[in-house]
């Protein structure tokens, strides 16, 4: 009962451990990687831009409406 048996093949200790990709794969792999990056950093520089674009025209249309003073800043009641 308290015998535990190892029921798992055992391992050529010289074998290298999962796959081993060729320098064309690997390379390939780099490339990818490089790719998705790029492409990443391409839609959060587009998601900053329209952000950006966005709030720019809602602060110009607020100062045309007159809710908001030019220099931005709220001003509070003066006592």
């Amino acid at each position: 009962m308290g015998d535990k048996q190892d029921h798992s093949p055992k391992k050529d200790p010289t074998a290298p451990e999962g796959m081993v990709l060729t320098p064309e794969q690997v390379s390939a792999r780099g490339k990818r990687n490089i790719a998705i990056a790029l492409s990443l950093l391409a839609f959060v520089v587009l998601v900053f831009a329209a952000t950006y674009v966005r709030l720019s025209g809602n602060i110009e249309s607020r100062i045309k409406d007159g809710s908001v003073p030019p220099s931005g800043v709220e001003e509070g009641p003066t006592s």
